[in-house]
């Protein structure tokens, strides 16, 4: 067990949902076999960091949570917001992903997305980058474990007859992103 003040020699503690990287150690205070971080209590046995890898989703909006109606919002794509609201309930962090901006003349698009994953209930971690990755890269490309896009090669697809052209099967894809994030704990 260590002292009081003092910390062993590890690279990164994973709290919860955030990361305490070694720089930060001077913060952490050891107390018996808790972890104590800004009031949050994580158990530490035998000198190991029980920890989690965190589950970063990057999800485009056109043609992946709503149909292709562009520069409008189209109707929902099947499945997407109960698939979007229980990987958030697993622990992932989504991020939106889209082409959409707003340019300033009062055609909010990007804004338009944004509020419709909040009227649906569904926490976004980002939008268009990933906050967690200021500390360590400069670039524009928002970084994510995982990229759901209907433009991607190999991301399976249903054709639904209302629809504009085919969107992202959510039937398929809900649950393989699923297990991921169960075997990423």
């Amino acid at each position: 067990m260590p002292i009081l003040g003092q910390a062993p020699r590890i690279h990164c503690f994973l709290i919860f949902r955030e990361i305490i990287h070694e720089e930060h150690l001077s913060e952490i205070l050891f107390l018996g076999t808790l972890l104590l971080f800004s009031g949050t209590l994580v158990f530490y046995e035998n000198l190991k960091v029980i920890a989690r890898i965190e589950m970063y989703i990057c999800i485009d909006f056109d043609g992946t949570v709503v149909d292709h109606r562009y520069p409008y919002i189209g109707a929902p794509v099947p499945l997407a917001i109960d698939w979007m609201q229980r990987w958030v309930e697993l622990g992932a962090r989504l991020i939106l992903f889209t082409m959409r901006s707003d340019d300033g003349d009062g055609q909010d698009f990007l804004t338009d997305a944004v509020d419709y994953f909040k009227k649906n209930n569904i926490q976004l971690f980002g939008v268009n980058r990933n906050p967690s990755q200021d500390s360590w890269t400069s670039s524009p490309k928002a970084y994510g474990n995982i990229y759901i896009d209907d433009a991607a090669f190999g991301c399976p697809l249903v054709h639904i007859q209302s629809f504009s052209r085919p969107c992202v099967d959510w039937e398929k894809v809900g649950p393989a992103v699923e297990k991921v994030i169960l075997e990423s704990r």
